[in-house]
């Protein structure tokens, strides 16, 4: 079959293999070839349908979809953020918790003893009192979550 992608990657393995190139490493090659010329446009054209129909239906629904979906972001945000600092609370107080219950085992599997637990704590009331002002829409706090989550990430 002239064109067939069959006949391209076969002829590519034959090709690189007269190359000194394995063919498990020909192989991969070609599947990254396959997803960016495939994959990722299909992907990226698919976006910017769903951002152009998004707009429209937005239009036509009077903004509606839009607050709808800033109201639900805006609840995942607190819950994780919340969500976080009690998770951080649990490890920091109870020693061993990961090695002990099947949950944070699950939760947390790469979970390491905390090497300060005083500064853990005190990153967690940061985060606790920085979730409660999210949740109170106070813009100006999400840059300092962010900055609070990647220390308190870092830190563990």
């Amino acid at each position: 079959v002239p064109g067939g992608m069959g006949t391209f990657d076969v002829l590519m393995i034959l090709g690189m293999s007269q190359l000194s190139v394995r063919q498990d490493v020909a192989v991969v090659w070609l599947l990254y070839y396959r997803v960016f010329y495939y994959v990722l446009p299909f992907l990226t054209g698919l976006l910017l349908f769903i951002t152009h129909t998004g707009v429209k239906i937005n239009r036509f629904l009077d903004n509606i979809p839009r607050l709808f979906f800033q109201k639900v972001a805006h609840i995942v945000l607190v819950s994780a953020v919340y969500f976080a600092g009690i998770m951080m609370v649990l490890l920091s107080t109870i020693t061993n918790l990961s090695a002990i219950s099947r949950l944070f085992q699950v939760l947390l599997p790469f979970s390491f003893n905390f090497l300060d637990q005083t500064l853990n704590l005190l990153v967690v009331f940061l985060l606790l009192v920085v979730a409660r002002a999210l949740s109170v829409k106070v813009i100006k706090l999400f840059l300092p979550t962010i900055a609070f989550l990647v220390f308190g990430i870092l830190n563990t």
